[in-house]
């Protein structure tokens, strides 16, 4: 009789398990993403998603998450996220709105101002080649906020209509 572990079938299916754990854990392009990352998102967070709202240079794209915090995700025509807002009541998983990169910088940010004991709003201003702005504020049950990428913002678009 075959030892259990070395028949094939086991071995694939190590090989397949050790692959897995190799693979990153967060596939999704989300903030700088394309309109599959929307979707994405609203998956990854559990979202149902709201009737898409086109406007003259761009769509928004909403989800309400299970807390009921509001999502909307701004689309430009060239087919990429350039803004993504929220409200509600509890704060959403910005690792998976924002990417990797732009939310280390999100995390990055706020470090620095734990360090030096500040408090209220939080306001990011680009400063890197990302060009991204990060807005939030809120106390519990009541959060909002909002980033964009200046580059990738349509022609004509006024940062305010993002929220």
């Amino acid at each position: 009789m075959a030892h259990p572990f070395r028949s094939p079938l086991r071995r694939l299916s190590g090989a397949i398990a050790v692959l897995a754990c190799l693979a990153p854990l967060h596939a999704f392009a989300t903030l700088g993403g394309d309109e599959a990352s929307i979707e994405a998102d609203r998956v990854a967070m559990s979202g149902t998603a709201g009737t898409p709202a086109p406007a003259a240079a761009y769509t928004v794209k909403t989800f309400t998450l299970p807390s009921t915090t509001v999502i909307r995700e701004y689309l430009g025509a060239s087919g990429v996220v350039f803004a993504v807002a929220w409200e509600g009541p509890a704060m959403p998983d910005l690792k998976q709105l924002l990417g990797n990169t732009h939310f280390d910088a999100v995390d990055s940010g706020a470090r620095s101002r734990n360090r030096e004991g500040r408090r209220g709003p939080m306001e990011l201003r680009p400063a890197d080649a990302s060009g991204m702005v990060f807005d939030s504020t809120g106390h519990m049950r009541a959060f909002a906020g909002r980033a964009y990428l200046t580059p990738q913002l349509p022609a004509g678009v006024d940062t305010d209509a993002i929220r």
